[in-house]
């Protein structure tokens, strides 16, 4: 449970010295964001405690990775899949430049979405919101009724501005900006340099 005092937060059989930066993380993020926010940073805190660790001291030490294989895009082991039967996992690089363009520009202001796949009915997207230190991540399906495979640019598709059609309610993943550009920026040098060759990862 989780209320206004951090004091109410269970965490479970953490380690004391583990508690204590979790608390102390928890009190910085409760000045930035309201309730709801904070009990989807408390639930990445105890997956990932470095995590809490880098907010309280203001900068994410921990390198965090991004890995693309065949139907599969990953973040430090934490996964979900795409449709590779239209996206092959060495075609991820324009995908990864328009992330980073997105993300450069995010400033918490507007949600942004990161597309990863597509099908003939839909594209699967990060939804990004909250603020840039502690942005928040869910799986989106976005509109994309109409598309032919093999007759209409995937790329082109991808990229417009489409509806949410679905959204799923568990946050997958929390973390800072800059963790992620680092670990985007990291896959797409992997991804052009093995371009054409198959999986990509940081």
């Amino acid at each position: 449970m989780l209320s206004l005092g951090v004091a109410a937060v269970d965490f479970g059989g953490l380690a004391s010295a583990a508690k204590a930066l979790l608390k102390k993380g928890i009190e910085k993020l409760g000045a930035k964001l309201g309730l709801d926010s904070i009990g989807d940073a408390v639930a990445e805190g105890i997956r990932r405690p470095s995590f809490l660790a880098a907010i309280s001291l203001g900068q994410d030490r921990g390198r965090m990775n991004l890995e693309i294989q065949h139907g599969l895009v990953s973040f430090d082991g934490l996964s979900v899949r795409y449709d590779a039967r239209y996206l092959r996992a060495n075609e991820f690089a324009p995908i990864l430049r328009e992330w980073i363009r997105r993300l450069f520009a995010y400033n918490g202001s507007e949600m942004i979405y990161l597309p990863f796949g597509i099908d003939d009915e839909s594209i699967a997207a990060f939804e990004v919101s909250g603020p840039p230190e502690v942005m928040s991540l869910r799986v989106v399906s976005l509109d994309n009724l109409g598309f032919v495979p093999g007759v209409d640019s995937w790329c082109e598709s991808m990229f417009h501005e489409m509806p949410v059609i679905d959204r799923r309610t568990q946050v997958f993943l929390v973390c800072t900006k800059d963790a992620l550009l680092s670990a985007v920026d990291r896959c797409l040098k992997s991804a052009e340099a093995t371009e054409g060759q198959g999986g990509t990862s940081t």
